[in-house]
Order: C-alpha cells, then sequence, then structure tokens
C-alpha cells in the first residue's frame, strides 16, 4: 500500500513546480509516513523560542506599578533571555537558555544561592535588601514602570539597569549578562567573606575558593553567547 502511495505522489511532485504546492504535499508525505515536515519542525522550534526573546517577554507581561513591584520577592532560580531575534538565530532559543539556566543553578546552589535561602525586598525609601544564603546584601533601586525597568546601585558604586517582565505572582528581573556577572562576583565575594568572618580560617578559605570558582565557572559558559541577558526569577 505504502509503494502505490509512494508513487502517486512522487507523480504529484513531477506535475507540480509551485514550491509551496510541494511544501505542502511534503507536509502530507511526512505524516502518512509517521514523521513531521520541516516546515513543522521549523514553526514549532519559533513558536518555542519566540518567547524568550526580551521584547516579547516584556510585551507581554502585566503593566508594571510601584505597588506591585514593593515587598518582598522569594528567589525561584535563574532567568536567562535573549536580547533580540539576531540572538535568537545565533544562540538557538528555549533550548539552549533552559540548558544554561539549569546549569546556572546547579553552580550558584553550590554556594547558597537557591531556592528556599534567598528573599529580595524593595521597600518604600527606595532601599532593595537582598537576603542570600543568610547575608545581606542592601542597595538602592529606581523604578521605570512605563518602561518596566528599574536601576540599582550596590556598594555605593554598581549601576545597573534591568529589565522587569512582571505577571502577577511572579517577576523576572534580567540584565545584561556582563552587568549580572559583576553582581554575582560582588555578591558571592560579599557572602564569602562574611562567611570567613564567623566561621574558621579553613571555612573561610574554602567559602572564598568555592565562589572564585563558581564565578570563574559561570564566565567560562558564557563567553560564547552574545546577546543573553541573566537575571532573577522571583514570586511572591
Amino acid at each position: 500500500m505504502k509503494k502505490i502511495i509512494l508513487v502517486a505522489i512522487t507523480a504529484i511532485f513531477m506535475v507540480i513546480p509551485d514550491a509551496s504546492a510541494q511544501s505542502g504535499i511534503s507536509g502530507l508525505f511526512g505524516k502518512l509516513f509517521g514523521g513531521k515536515s520541516s516546515t513543522q519542525t521549523t514553526e514549532n522550534s519559533t513558536v518555542n523560542s519566540i518567547t524568550n526573546v526580551l521584547g516579547t517577554l516584556l510585551g507581554n507581561s502585566v503593566t508594571l506599578s510601584e505597588k506591585v513591584f514593593k515587598g518582598t520577592w522569594n528567589y525561584a532560580g535563574t532567568a536567562c533571555i535573549l536580547e533580540s531575534d539576531a540572538a535568537l538565530a545565533n544562540i538557538g532559543g528555549t533550548v539552549v537558555t533552559t540548558k544554561i539556566e539549569e546549569k546556572l543553578d546547579g553552580y550558584l546552589a553550590k554556594v547558597g544561592v537557591k531556592e528556599g535561602t534567598c528573599k529580595f525586598t524593595f521597600e518604600d525609601n527606595n532601599v532593595c535588601r537582598f537576603q542570600i544564603a543568610g547575608k545581606e546584601i542592601t542597595g538602592t533601586y529606581t523604578l521605570n514602570a512605563e518602561e518596566k525597568s528599574v536601576n540599582f546601585v550596590f556598594y555605593n558604586a554598581l549601576s545597573m539597569t534591568a529589565h522587569v517582565a512582571y505577571n502577577i505572582t511572579s517577576m523576572d528581573i534580567v540584565f545584561n549578562s556582563d552587568k549580572m556577572l559583576a553582581l554575582i562576583q560582588n555578591v558571592l565575594g560579599t557572602v564569602a567573606e562574611k562567611g570567613a568572618a564567623m566561621s574558621s580560617q579553613s571555612n573561610g578559605t574554602s567559602s572564598l575558593s568555592t565562589a572564585t570558582s563558581t564565578i570563574t565557572t559561570i564566565n567560562s559558559l558564557l563567553k560564547n553567547y552574545k546577546g543573553m541577558m541573566l537575571g532573577m526569577k522571583l514570586t511572591k
């Protein structure tokens, strides 16, 4: 039976030169033999990947305001977003970004940055408090609700602007990857130093070594990915 269908479809291809028509028949051919056409695969990949582009993420997010932004948020993992369609084409979309999130979560968990151990509080006086692995990092923030962005200043020197995608019970805050790496480096350094001050010298040295190793590993992972934004997934 399949041989008969194959002969018939081959004949149709020979008499229909139009590319779009042949593409449709090719899709039919794939279905008949239990496969997927290249068109289907491409369309599925595009649908899955497009939500990873920053513009789409912000466009689909709920209206942001000072009222909804303020309060305490719980850390739920790292967020990896592509800056543009060009980055989507170069990097590959959902599969790659999901894998990077998983790897980053694993690396950061080794130094106490993980779900259940981190909270982020945004106060009325524009002070932000990041509680990470039992330590607190304090800074200031300025929210631009219309632009869906927020500017942070940490350690009175590190200034960085993030994009905010708010969806009522969850919120993604993402930075340019180099800025995020600078923040991670400062945060891990502070956490390790405070840990050293509260523990024996050997444990303190180990904490600093682990933090340094984690930063080096993350930097090596990300250096080949251009146009990627990194940040935090937060929930209430």
